[in-house]
């Protein structure tokens, strides 16, 4: 038998095993509860540590910060917080943000919530031990807190810069229990300071290497997991389910009516785990799940979402837009693609009308910037999506110099390489994450389209590790991969900066000292107005310069049985608030 033939059996039995496994598993029996699906088993629950999605949406249930973002308004709400800050500017340009946590506040034991907590959770992001590479560079820019004496509920946060990112990066620091993730008092010797100046040398301290240690242990990923949210973790069955429980005396009960992160009604939320969305879509089927998010497109498109469905009597069946988008990155700096005619005639090149109705069956929106569409102030509206047209990119690729010189249906060009003359094709290798079947499709849509103005697209499909490593190197030519965006104001720096060339996320190239100086003023522009004006000025740098091709933000398709009252659905993920629901 052939390797191929043999490979496409067994995974053929692997998923006929799965769907087996999945259908067996025993069925959770409860009266007031929230049965939903989920696409994985999260690795950990611990916040800041953990990244995947399930990990996401199960400990916002448990966890709580400062403000976050409403699910329906996408706005900024306040959560542990009072209010918003009172800000005032101090010496050498810094910002003192002051805040106030809510006077009933309590941990479960009790214990009030305080400035205290505040600064504990930032030594844990800051602790060079903890696993979360990913969230320290966020939080340099906080780079003190000062807790009232007279009112522990009262503290202030002393920002190395002026900012935007007041509010917003608070949106992803999960305040923790200090009396239950550091019993000893491990990081009471230390401040929030020093954690963030002190170098890499300085900071190797046996006392931080144990606080490290303990907090990345199994201890605090999946048995220990703990915080002031309405809901605590009972259950774990790996692979299988996670249940969480509603607590009898939660203390947010008293705020909710006040935003979403108070709606807090049935008394269990329970999430299946499923290893591929057609286990999960068959247990909905089969009223084993009662809520499910990401279904299969088809599926969705041809059973479930027409009027006339014979799902519609029973389910809740909408869509709400993701906070992601797909693009095509270029290596600005291959020779045979540094050219902006080149970069241009491929943004022509990209059928994204065809990619939405075949990949997406119609689900899905054109994005032509990095920013979140609901972020209207913010988006440039004299930008508009490249339009297909073959006949516009072949007069580009001929203005640029590639000829068809032989004849044999590829361009060429004289290029000058090691000092020395050479006939070039025009061959690019197009890479994407295997099993990404919308990505696939894309793709493809862009090598039919290249051939008939003669370039030659190769696609090569990799392992995410795998295409990772290639972006972190630069060792490649086009990809395709996404981001997942946010309502909130982040700063551009990561990926647009010149800097981010070396450790950050700018894998492409893009950045010259006119668009690095737009990317410093943003972050630094307290007034809305001016900073929305540079948000604009560098949309419109990176659409002529094309770093990227703006392909689409897919739609979530969710279905919720209509056994609930109060569903609606959200940008945000999952898509839905199951907290909300209700009987």
């Amino acid at each position: 038998m052939k390797r191929s033939n043999m490979m496409k059996k067994l995974g053929i039995v692997a998923m006929l095993l799965s769907l087996t496994w999945s259908c067996n598993r025993a069925e959770y029996e409860c009266s007031d509860c929230v049965v939903q699906y989920v696409a994985s088993d999260p690795k950990q629950l611990t916040p800041f540590n953990a990244t995947d999605e399930t990990a996401n949406i199960i400990f916002q249930h448990i966890f709580q910060t400062l403000f976050s973002f409403d699910y329906q308004t996408n706005k900024i709400v306040s959560v542990l917080a009072k209010a918003k800050p009172s800000i005032k500017k101090i010496e050498n340009k810094k910002i003192e943000a002051t805040f106030e946590i809510r006077e009933s506040a309590v941990w479960d034991d009790g214990s009030p919530i305080t400035g205290d907590d505040i600064a504990f959770s930032l030594k844990v992001v800051k602790c060079p031990f903890t696993d979360n590479q990913h969230l320290k560079t966020d939080f340099d820019i906080i780079e003190k807190i000062v807790v009232s004496k007279e009112n522990r509920k009262r503290f202030s946060l002393i920002y190395s810069n002026s900012t935007m990112l007041l509010e917003s990066v608070l949106t992803n620091l999960w305040i923790l229990p200090k009396q239950v993730y550091d019993k000893q008092g491990i990081l009471d010797d230390y401040d929030v300071y020093e954690l963030t100046y002190k170098s890499e040398d300085e900071l190797q301290d046996a006392n931080l290497k144990a606080f490290g240690e303990l907090y990345n242990s199994p201890k605090y990923q999946k048995e220990t997991i703990n915080g002031s949210g309405a809901y605590r973790l009972v259950s774990w069955s790996n692979n299988e389910r996670i249940i969480l429980e509603l607590k009898e005396r939660w203390w947010g009960f008293d705020y909710q009516n006040e935003n979403q992160w108070f709606e807090a009604n049935p008394k269990e939320l329970v999430f299946e785990i499923y290893d591929n969305p057609y286990s999960g879509y068959k247990a909905l089927k089969n009223k084993k799940v009662q809520v499910m998010n990401d279904m299969p497109v088809a599926t969705f498109a041809k059973d479930w979402y027409p009027k006339d469905s014979e799902y519609q009597a029973d389910y809740h069946i909408f869509t709400a837009p993701t906070f992601s988008y797909d693009y095509i990155g270029i290596n600005m700096r291959s020779p045979k693609l540094s050219d902006t005619l080149v970069r241009q005639a491929l943004a022509h090149l990209m059928d994204i009308d065809k990619l939405i109705a075949e990949a997406c069956y119609g689900f899905a929106d054109k994005v032509t910037s990095f920013t979140h569409p609901s972020l209207t102030d913010f988006t440039n509206p004299d930008i508009l999506p490249y339009e297909f047209n073959l006949i516009f990119a072949d007069s580009l690729l001929a203005k640029a110099g590639w000829l068809d010189l032989d004849s044999n249906g590829v361009r060429e060009k004289i290029m000058v390489q090691d000092s020395l003359e050479e006939v070039v094709e025009l061959s690019l290798t197009i890479n994407y994450n295997t099993g990404n079947d919308r990505r696939k499709i894309a793709c493809q849509l862009l090598q039919q389209a290249a051939k008939k103005v003669g370039v030659k697209i190769v696609i090569k499909p990799l392992e995410l590790v795998n295409l990772l490593d290639n972006l972190r190197q630069h060792t490649f030519e086009l990809y395709i991969a996404g981001w997942v965006a946010s309502p909130k104001l982040s700063d551009p720096k990561n990926v647009w900066h010149s800097e981010s060339t070396n450790g950050g996320s700018n894998y492409v190239y893009f950045g010259n000292e006119q668009s690095d100086k737009i990317v410093e003023k943003i972050n630094r522009e307290m007034n809305p107005a001016k900073r929305a004006d540079l948000y604009k000025q560098l949309q419109m740098l990176i659409h002529k310069e094309i770093p990227y091709i703006f392909l689409i933000s897919q739609h979530q398709r969710i279905a919720v049985s209509k056994h609930f009252k109060n569903v609606y659905g959200s940008g945000m993920n999952p898509g839905y608030w199951a907290a909300g629901f209700v009987n």
